[in-house]
């Protein structure tokens, strides 16, 4: 018998493809013109989209520039984000604005109309850009950070001068389609940097004090609200008939105690300037409402020895930066001959090590120098207007003692003038 069945066979080569019909003629003169037609209709439909993407685009081209007219003399759009602030004094002696959107925020402009200082912010990735303000344009600060990478969250830090009150305004711009921006307000108080502590100092009670005191007729709310627009964290509204509060400067370590009620308030502090600072502000709040103020005083000579004991590491390490910058190349040589630099005192060892920051200082020492200088020549000032003595023709001999600083011979410059 014979059996019947496939044979199957596998093979890596490719089989011979069977070559394509040849078309006859007729079929190839139907295919052609079938070609011709769909390829017709494809043109058609495509000149009708570009057609309709041309009116598109004249349309967009209208509305922008119809966009564009509104927007000259009106507000493009409202914004529709929220913005969580805090401007908050911290121990370093600097107000901290953290701004927080619920949307990235792309640019945050800052203008103030008294003087401040920027401060470094180590966790900011914003790049930061001042402009001179112009003349007679009342601003004395204008910045903008711009973030270089998403973020719904900037933190900047400045520092205030004592005795200059204004307002620091901040333009937000998030970064949304279209652009807009909202803008926010702080006041910057004439002691901006003093905190108010939650309890009496221990430390008081050894303190000398100078002593001011205002009296006239004025109510307690008066009072309360012309404080309150000088010093931070004063309540608005006060339930008792007599207030005592105590503040510390942050800068300067210097105390103040505010205690008042109807028709007078007690103010006494170590520091003859911020005492001079109450006086001018409150007095020309009391002014303003035609209230005749009386201001008696006591000041003591040796309150001014004590502040300027407090400033003095400030003033020596200013001075001081200037020597170290001096080092750092000489130690740097020495490093990469010797590079085992254990055998450096201390002192040395620590230039090395933060040469980057003490050179970063230094580009600033002159500002923070003027700053310090500024402190105590208004104290040297005040000193001498709380006794009626105009003292203007005495501050290039003070300058001069500060330029060749000895802190026991400014205090001897002090006591005898």
């Amino acid at each position: 018998t014979w059996d019947s069945g496939k044979i199957l066979c596998f093979s890596n080569t490719p089989a011979e493809a069977a070559p394509p019909p040849v078309p006859s003629m007729q079929h190839s003169a139907a295919a052609v013109k079938g070609q011709e037609q769909a390829r017709k209709r494809n043109e058609k439909k495509i000149a009708a989209v570009m057609a309709d993407i041309e009116k598109l685009r004249d349309k967009l081209e209208k509305k922008k520039a119809e966009y564009t007219r509104m927007s000259e003399d009106h507000i493009a759009v409202s914004a529709d984000y929220k913005i969580k602030d805090k401007f908050a004094l911290d121990n370093s002696a600097c107000w901290v604005l953290t701004i927080e959107l619920d949307c990235p925020v792309e640019t945050v402009a800052l203008q103030c109309d008294v003087d401040v200082e920027l401060m470094d912010v180590d966790s900011n990735i914003a790049i930061v850009s001042k402009s001179e303000p112009e003349k007679d344009s009342g601003s004395r600060l204008l910045a903008t950070y711009r973030n270089t990478e998403s973020t719904n969250r900037i933190d900047m830090k400045l520092r205030t001068t004592e005795g200059q009150h204004g307002t620091l305004q901040a333009f937000l711009v998030p970064s949304l389609a279209p652009k807009t921006a909202q803008s926010a307000t702080y006041q910057i108080r004439p002691l901006s940097l003093h905190q108010r502590l939650t309890e009496k100092p221990a430390e008081l009670e050894d303190l000398t004090l100078n002593t001011l005191t205002l009296q006239g007729a004025f109510s307690l709310a008066d009072l309360n609200s012309w404080v309150g627009q000088c010093l931070p964290d004063v309540p608005e509204k006060i339930a008792t008939d007599e207030v005592v509060f105590f503040y510390r400067s942050t800068f300067q370590g210097t105390h103040l105690v505010c205690k008042y009620k109807a028709g007078e308030g007690v103010f006494r502090s170590d520091n003859v300037s911020t005492l001079a600072i109450i006086k001018d502000f409150i007095t020309k709040q009391a002014t303003a409402r035609k209230i005749q103020v009386k201001s008696p005083f006591e000041i003591k000579d040796e309150t001014c020895t004590n502040v300027l004991a407090l400033l003095h590491p400030k003033l020596e390490y200013q001075l001081g930066l200037s020597e170290k910058v001096k080092l750092i190349e000489a130690l740097k040589e020495i490093e990469m001959q010797e590079q085992d630099v254990s055998f450096m005192s201390g002192p040395y060892r620590t230039i090395l090590d933060d040469a980057k920051q003490i050179q970063k200082e230094y580009a600033l020492q002159p500002r923070r120098l003027e700053f310090l200088h500024g402190i105590v020549r208004s104290l040297y000032v005040d000193k001498n207007r709380f006794r009626g003595q105009n003292v203007t023709h005495k501050l290039p001999l003070l300058q001069a003692q500060l330029e060749s600083y000895r802190l026991k011979e400014l205090q001897d410059f002090f006591a005898q003038n």
